[in-house]
């Protein structure tokens, strides 16, 4: 697989993107400035090795979360999602107010 290849992959499955290093913490030298990133992507099932291991952990999968866990999940990733982008902190009213 080239480079084009995986970076096609990884484009396509990306869910958030962002700056990181010198650049966002206003430390770059002119002349040596990068743009360093990272990214949270989703490979497609035909990307991904498989293992004998890995397929009897699939098969498992319901012993591992429940559907309880997912939607809980779910909702910690849409906060944090929310804070990244500059959206609401997720401050929640205290339970005696």
């Amino acid at each position: 697989m080239s480079d084009a290849d995986r970076r096609a992959i990884a484009e396509e499955g990306c869910i958030i993107r962002g700056l990181v290093g010198s650049t966002i913490h206003g430390l770059m030298l002119e002349g040596q400035d990068d743009r360093d990133e990272i990214a949270v992507t989703i490979d497609p099932p035909e990307a991904v090795v498989q293992t004998a291991l890995g397929e009897e952990l699939q098969r498992l999968a319901p012993a591992f979360a429940s559907r309880r866990a997912v939607v809980k999940f779910l909702g910690y990733m849409n906060n944090q999602r929310e804070r990244l982008s500059g959206g609401s902190r997720g401050h929640r009213a205290s339970a005696s107010a």
